[in-house]
């Protein structure tokens, strides 16, 4: 007896009694819609804005040595204080003691616009920072200068000496630092110092 053919999904109804369909829980916006659109663009929008603030403090803090920069401000401030002998020095004459008011004038600016820099960059200078760390032998120096009586060519000596250390650690800290503004910094620094060591090359004492 040859099988009987049953027409197609007969008993479909019987294989899928008792199954139910699953509806989603959640409804999702369709694919290309302005909701999904406007979900991505916000997305992308606060992973940017992360990047570039991340990216800000790196440039901003990463790899500054304040080491560096606390000893150009000492040094500053220590050409400050060996020019504040000069102009209070009754013995002086007075083309020394207009190079020397000029100096203090000029290393004080230069630290100044330094501290104001370096804040930008995150890095603070205060305190013992920005004070001079006293040499005795300069001090004995010009002291005995004084004493000997040719206290001017001492003094215009001594500065000199002065300004060219600070201008050696001016190149070193500009070779290590990647920032621009302080390397425009150090920059200005470094020919203001050059420029003093002409007008004490040129002052007779």
């Amino acid at each position: 007896m040859p099988p009987q053919n049953h027409p197609h999904g007969q008993y479909d109804f019987i294989m899928g009694a008792g199954q139910t369909t699953k509806k989603p829980h959640v409804t999702l916006p369709e694919p290309n819609s302005q909701g999904q659109r406007i979900m991505i663009f916000a997305g992308i929008i606060v992973i940017v804005f992360i990047f570039f603030f991340a990216l800000m403090a790196i440039i901003g803090r990463g790899g500054e040595d304040k080491a560096l920069y606390v000893k150009i401000s000492q040094e500053q401030a220590e050409i400050v204080r060996i020019a504040s002998l000069a102009s209070n020095e009754a013995s002086a004459g007075q083309s020394v003691k207009n190079v020397a008011i000029n100096t203090q004038s000029t290393l004080s600016s230069d630290q100044q616009a330094l501290v104001a820099t370096l804040s930008k960059k995150g890095v603070k200078l205060k305190g013992k920072d920005l004070k001079s760390v006293p040499n005795k032998s300069t001090d004995k120096r010009l002291a005995d200068a004084t004493a000997a009586a040719n206290f001017d060519s001492t003094m215009l000596s001594v500065l000199d000496e002065q300004l060219t250390d600070y201008r050696t650690t001016i190149e070193q800290t500009y070779d290590k630092t990647r920032s621009k503004s302080i390397k425009e910094t150090l920059t200005q620094a470094y020919n203001h110092s050059e420029f003093l060591q002409k007008q004490l090359a040129a002052t007779k004492p």
